[in-house]
């Protein structure tokens, strides 16, 4: 067992807990999800973007618990995937391509302002 393993599971369970709290304090507010999924996405984006920076040995379990674990957690590419699946069964494009392409270019810039802060 890699020894990063236990902190990349304890990462990943604050992550999708922080998701999961982040997608219901959201709809109780009525907040569109895909301006939820923007924000964690968004979020979980900066975060990587961080650790990327703060540790750049691809194998240390820092980079690994709050990379891999906690960001990959918050993140969710199955939201993104479900929201472009019902909007092709209605025949909804425009959408579809608007919120694919705020994730990705804020994803970018996101994780560039995170591995920024963290270089300076």
């Amino acid at each position: 067992m890699h020894r990063a393993l236990p902190g990349i599971l304890i990462g990943g369970v604050v992550g999708s807990a922080m998701r999961w709290v982040a997608v219901e304090l959201g709809a109780a507010a009525d907040f569109p999800s895909t301006s939820i999924l923007l924000v964690v996405n968004s979020l979980g984006c900066f975060v990587l973007g961080v650790a990327v920076a703060r540790w750049p040995d691809t194998t240390d379990p820092r980079r690994l618990t709050i990379g891999l674990g906690f960001a990959g957690g918050l993140t969710t590419f199955s939201a993104l995937a479900v929201e472009v699946a019902a909007g092709i069964h209605h025949d909804d494009y425009s959408p579809i391509m608007t919120s694919v392409l705020a994730q990705l270019m804020a994803g970018v810039v996101f994780f560039m302002i995170g591995r920024r802060v963290t270089a300076t």
